[in-house]
């Protein structure tokens, strides 16, 4: 089945209020004490950009790498950002969904930076097996339902608030998962783990949306987290992050394909209408995971006038 390419109603992750958190969660986290942002090491960054799109002095505007997309400020906040900030030359929007209208950023120099896609899975919350058997056909989906069933048999899943997981024990676990996922990636700086959730949980608007689903063997050792966001007003459950500790995943499991099931399976039981499954790997997402909307995003860089 062919993917759509569509340009989906605004996303919650493009609201004022989701913008002005992640901005504060990414730099606390990156600790950028000022507008001026330092990228080197951060996911979804390659450092080569900053030699080809001449970006020593740039600042981030209306999106954080974190939030999975963002919406073009108007010429009257760029205007003022640069205004406010005199030693930037460049301003970078991450994540931007096409379409783009050249008119909606005139009359600055800007250019495209090509950021992949996005993925989604539509949601029939009565029916979710039948229509995933629409979208990838019955071999792959009875594939995804053993793998499912497999990791049901060999390990306990919880969902669970993001106190739930900073208040107890768990959390120190949770942060060494994600340490040794980010650097089987070679990620130089650290994104997803405790200081993540302690930060995302000093926002009030993120932490009531957020969940921490953790996968354990029988002996409490965690093989995965997964961390959702389910945004009510547009009914969409986004999956976030994954990490596997690969030390304790049993022979016979594929926890990454497994974890997809799981996240819709949470949604079906939220009345969820759509997953948004995240940024890269599409092909995989669409053809073996049941995407079917797939939309073209792109880093925008905005050059002084």
């Amino acid at each position: 089945m062919e993917a759509i390419e569509v340009k989906n109603t605004t996303s919650f992750m493009e609201s004022k209020e989701a913008i002005e958190s992640f901005r504060d969660v990414f730099n606390n986290l990156f600790n950028t004490a000022s507008n001026k942002q330092y990228l080197d090491g951060v996911p979804y960054w390659k450092k080569e950009w900053v030699h080809d799109y001449q970006l020593n002095n740039s600042g981030l505007l209306n999106g954080f790498f974190i939030n999975t997309s963002s919406n073009l400020p108007d010429k009257a906040l760029i205007d003022s950002y640069f205004f406010d900030n005199p030693d930037l030359d460049t301003i970078i929007v991450p994540n931007v969904r096409e379409p783009l209208s050249r008119s909606d950023l005139s009359p600055y120099r800007f250019k495209e930076v090509d950021a992949g896609f996005e993925c989604l899975h539509e949601l029939d919350s009565s029916n979710m097996i039948g229509a995933l058997r629409k979208k990838i056909g019955s071999k792959k989906a009875r594939d995804l339902i053993r793998l499912q069933r497999k990791a049901n048999e060999d390990y306990r899943l919880d969902v669970l608030t993001i106190e739930c997981v900073l208040d107890s024990n768990v959390a120190t676990k949770v942060d060494k998962v994600f340490e040794l996922h980010e650097r089987s990636y070679g990620h130089v700086a650290r994104l997803y783990g405790r200081r993540y959730l302690d930060e995302v949980r000093k926002k009030p608007q993120l932490n009531e949306k957020f969940r921490v689903h953790l996968r354990r063997d029988e002996l409490g050792n965690i093989a995965q987290v997964m961390l959702s966001l389910y945004d009510e007003l547009t009914k969409t459950l986004f999956y976030i992050a994954q990490a596997i500790n690969k030390k304790y995943v049993i022979e016979g499991n594929n926890l990454y394909k497994s974890s997809f099931m799981d996240i819709y399976d949470y949604a079906c039981t939220l009345n969820a209408n759509l997953v948004n499954v995240g940024r890269g790997s599409q092909l995989i997402k669409e053809k073996q995971l049941g995407a079917n909307i797939l939309i073209k995003q792109n880093h925008i860089i905005i050059y002084r006038t």
